[in-house]
């Protein structure tokens, strides 16, 4: 049995513990919102603008947004139904608080490098998803919930990271040899490099939850190791 046959246990798992604390998780996350919105206040009207945005976004990501008699015609009525559209949300979330908020933040302008970025977290963050998808795939499957790895299989979805991987290594490379980037913008590239290394190593995560989350966000504390270091 492989890792991604072994992903029914631990979606039962998350359903039992949703199923028990659905009313707390429903208003943590309410009072979260609204104390993010308030406190992006003191940041300036922009940042409260675009969390504003981002949390409309996240409300109409859940509901139906087409009528019952249309669903005939068209398959998905809500946002949530759309294969990947998890993983792009996700991302676009990420870009949102990790590039944006900064820049507005300090009031600088944008510039190549932070487009780079944009482009890079964005990337990341959805060939994180993407992994985790890969490992509930065979659930996902079971429940008849579409994911991009269901509509692509394993293999297919191995090979597209791989692809993105290579695209991000590419891109900071013909940059940095235009002089476009600075060279500790390079550093970050360890992060596909290591997914590509460990992808081609463990080409059936057949290894036990734990394991699986620490290899797999690795990367991303090897960036704020990084960060840490730069500053």
């Amino acid at each position: 049995m492989t890792g991604v046959q072994t992903c029914a246990l631990p979606i039962s798992t998350k359903k039992h513990f949703y199923d028990r604390y659905h009313g707390i998780l429903i208003i943590t996350g309410v009072l979260g919102g609204i104390a993010s919105l308030i406190l992006s206040l003191d940041l300036g009207v922009k940042i409260f603008s675009i969390l504003s945005i981002a949390a409309l976004m996240g409300i109409i990501y859940q509901v139906k947004v087409l009528p019952e008699h249309w669903k005939k015609t068209f398959k998905y009525q809500r946002l949530k139904d759309i294969p990947a559209s998890k993983d792009i949300f996700l991302a676009m979330a990420w870009v949102v608080v990790i590039v944006l908020f900064p820049l507005l933040g300090t009031g600088k302008a944008l510039t190549l490098e932070t487009i780079l970025l944009l482009i890079f977290v964005f990337t990341m963050v959805f060939i994180h998803s993407l992994i985790y998808g890969i490992r509930d795939l065979q659930g996902d499957i079971m429940i008849g919930k579409e994911t991009l790895p269901t509509l692509l299989g394993e293999k297919k979805s191995i090979i597209f990271i791989k692809r993105l991987c290579v695209f991000l290594v590419g891109l900071f490379a013909i940059f940095f040899l235009k002089g476009l980037v600075h060279s500790y913008s390079l550093s970050i590239l360890i992060m596909p490099v290591y997914i590509l290394i460990y992808i081609n190593k463990y080409k059936n995560f057949n290894f036990n939850r734990d394991q699986f989350e620490l290899i797999v966000d690795t990367p991303f504390l090897l960036s704020g190791i990084i960060s840490f270091f730069r500053i």
